[in-house]
């Protein structure tokens, strides 16, 4: 048997615990592997506090032009990478001892394409482990080895995800749980695959897309032995989930396949997918009559089962395998929706989902009488549930939220009190930027959380979405490191930030963080005698060639 090489990937941008990450992966490396950190734009003072200690087959590769793309920068270290199996991982992830090893055998011994393992820790931040686990030296611990064993079998730290992957007929779907927190392709089915679909330009989603199209030419195995560690870290999950939920509604626009749709309403698990083709091939053994269909200009018809069309503004025709619980269109994108009441033939959950997203997607919405009256009372269905993203959506929960109105001719008009979508979750995902009502306030001062937000509330008066406590670099002269403060990520938030700082005087780099982040300059700073001001009027004079700056970013 030919010798198994592998290329290790792992991401950073500014990665909190990337010294440790690395420490854990590279003793576990054979000569003829290699490790390849690729670097996505992190600053000059990130790596010189870095203490990373790379082995004989490891280098660092920096991502050219405009970073914040995870798709682009896995793929170029993948085009970087020599060897036969690709692994990914994540800059804050702590990989298990002996995991390379087991990957290794079981690409020898298995026929299986790809391998996901286990992951522990992902929901974190720091202060939030700390008090979960009762132990103040949580992240101290984690640089044990001994210690993190432990991890891996307590029942406070299990990963929710692996329950997914214990039953071998949900195979087909384990690409559901293709985190790149740690993974592994072959070469050439990578390759095969088209890569990571760069189209996914923030957080979420991009990795089950490649696991969906790596499943449709090999097995995905599952490595239970094989266990890693969340480094814990901030992050503002209302960002998260909408750009995830926005990906997820792109994803489901390259597929139109309903299992797509799942994903974008529920955040789907193999046995629920499983459940939901068992209920629509019931459906489709009753040989149901067809909706009636009409070549109408934004028109969107749904059937059951599984049978959605609509037409454009042009009259040209999509044909899908959907059931309607998700339409990759924007708010009311459609003049008319019809419906049949076929529809009706599914667990109420699904009936829902479709008639909410109906409503969404068309400025009238009108209910067809269908000539079969069977009804179903379903059992064994329970497995449909779930509100993945309830920080930005408002789901309507039984058929008691919907009204429908008689107009005669076996039509009724579907209306609804309950709240619909919003913001779009089929907008751009990179949306114009502006001051609204709601903040995240990033405190750097030495003040409390509370009392930072009081102060702000206070002066500013608008509400705060969430909150950053942040430990700030100071230069030699004490000043503020403001791009050096804050982590790399909030470059790319469209939520808009405003700063809490001990001294708005002593405030530096605000050029280049402007430079990263164009709408900061417009962004709020204050401090405790000061109301809130645009950041761009607080730089020093010596930091005032902004635009000048901002150019040089573009170009590189």
């Amino acid at each position: 048997m030919d010798m198994i090489t592998i290329s290790v990937i792992i991401l950073c941008h500014n990665t909190q615990g990337i010294e440790l990450c690395v420490e854990n992966v590279a003793p576990q490396l054979h000569t003829e592997d290699e490790l390849i950190v690729v670097d996505d734009h992190s600053t000059t003072n990130f790596w010189r506090h870095t203490a990373l200690k790379l082995p004989d087959c490891g280098r660092i590769i920096h991502v050219p032009g405009v970073g914040g793309n995870r798709s682009k920068n896995r793929n170029f270290g993948a085009r970087n990478a020599k060897n036969d199996i690709l692994v990914f991982m994540d800059g804050d992830i702590i990989l298990s001892e002996h995991a390379i090893e087991l990957l290794r055998t079981a690409y020898g011994q298995c026929t299986d394409v790809a391998y996901i393992g286990t992951e522990h820790g992902m929901k974190f931040t720091l202060q939030q482990a700390q008090l979960y686990y009762g132990r103040e030296d949580y992240l101290q611990l984690l640089a044990l080895p001994k210690e993190r064993e432990r991890f891996y079998h307590d029942p406070l730290f299990s990963d929710w995800r692996s329950d997914d992957l214990r039953d071998p007929q949900d195979k087909p779907y384990f690409w559901l749980r293709f985190y790149t927190s740690f993974c592994a392709v072959r070469r050439d089915i990578f390759g095969q695959s088209g890569g990571f679909d760069e189209n996914f330009q923030s957080w979420g989603a991009e990795d089950v897309d490649l696991g969906y199209r790596i499943s449709q030419r090999g097995g995905i195995g599952y490595l239970s032995q094989v266990h890693s560690i969340h480094i814990p870290h901030n992050r503002d999950s209302f960002r998260n989930e909408l750009t995830n939920r926005q990906n997820t509604y792109y994803m489901l626009s390259k597929y139109l396949n309903w299992k797509f749709e799942a994903l974008v309403v529920f955040g789907s698990t193999p046995s629920m997918l499983r459940t939901m083709e068992a209920v629509f091939q019931y459906i489709r053994a009753m040989e149901l009559t067809p909706m009636s269909i009409q070549t109408r200009p934004n028109t969107l018809y749904i059937d059951a089962p599984c049978l959605v069309t609509w037409f454009d503004a042009e009259g040209n025709k999509t044909h899908a395998e959907m059931t309607g619980m998700a339409i990759p269109k924007q708010n009311l994108s459609f003049t008319h929706v019809m419906i049949s009441e076929h529809i009706f033939l599914y667990p109420e959950i699904l009936i829902v989902r479709i008639l909410q997203e109906a409503l969404r997607v068309g400025q009238t919405v009108l209910l067809h009488k269908a000539g079969e009256p069977t009804r179903i009372a379903w059992s064994g269905v329970g497995s449909i549930t779930g509100i993945p993203f309830p920080r930005i959506c408002r789901y309507a929960n039984e058929l008691f939220d919907f009204q429908f109105e008689e107009l005669g001719e076996n039509i009724r008009a579907v209306s609804s009190n309950v709240y619909r979508v919003t913001p779009d979750p089929w907008g751009q995902v990179e949306a114009d930027w502006s001051i609204e009502e709601s903040v995240v306030l990033v405190n750097l001062s030495s003040a409390p959380d509370a009392t930072a937000a009081d102060r702000y509330l206070t002066v500013g008066g608008w509400e705060i979405l969430a909150m950053y406590h942040f430990l700030p670099y100071t230069s030699p002269e004490g000043r503020c490191l403001l791009c050096e403060s804050i982590p790399g990520d909030f470059s790319r938030m469209n939520s808009t930030l405003v700063y809490c700082v001990d001294d708005v005087a002593s405030v530096e780099d605000g050029k280049q963080w402007i430079a990263y982040r164009k709408q900061a300059g417009q962004e709020l700073i204050f401090d405790f005698t000061h109301t809130p001001v645009p950041l761009r009027d607080c730089i020093p004079s010596d930091f005032s060639d902004i635009e000048r700056c901002v150019r040089e970013t573009e170009r590189r």
